[in-house]
């Protein structure tokens, strides 16, 4: 998770980065004021995949481009998602508000140190989001803290 949340740190320069680790699980937060308006939009996802298993003919965790689609472990669920939303993210240039990124190592396993933990903190220090989008493809449940 290091040289990931220090990658996405670097590529979203000027925004306000808060690491907030919890046993063993990383959790980042990353945020930044475009206005004086209160709207506060979030992007949330996790970074940690399922272990592998037996079934792959080649590395999992190597990307593989076959048929202009990209197989590897986790491009589905969810890094393509968390890519989508940290360029959306780097190039926007206005918002009426502030706009943050959640991320969490914590949702494939007991994921009880990840995200509900990081939106606890965020609620403590004044930056809980008032809206959200979680761009995870196998989850329909509604999450809500207030």
């Amino acid at each position: 998770e290091d040289g990931s949340y220090k990658f996405i740190e670097e590529y979203l320069e000027g925004f306000e980065v808060i690491r907030y680790d919890v046993q063993e699980v990383k959790n980042i937060f990353l945020t930044k004021k475009f206005s004086d308006d209160n709207t506060h939009l979030c992007f949330a996802g996790h970074i940690d995949v399922v272990p592998a298993g037996d079934g792959w003919s080649y590395d999992a965790f190597v990307p593989r481009i076959e048929n202009d689609r990209i197989f590897g472990r986790g491009a589905q669920d969810m890094k393509s998602g968390v890519a989508a939303f940290i360029t959306a993210v780097k190039d926007a240039t206005y918002f009426k508000g502030r706009l943050s990124i959640l991320l969490t190592s914590d949702e494939e396993g007991d994921a009880i140190d990840g995200t509900i933990k990081m939106l606890q903190h965020l609620k403590e220090i004044n930056l809980l989001p008032q809206f959200c989008i979680v761009a995870e493809p196998t989850c329909d449940k509604i999450l809500e803290i207030r």
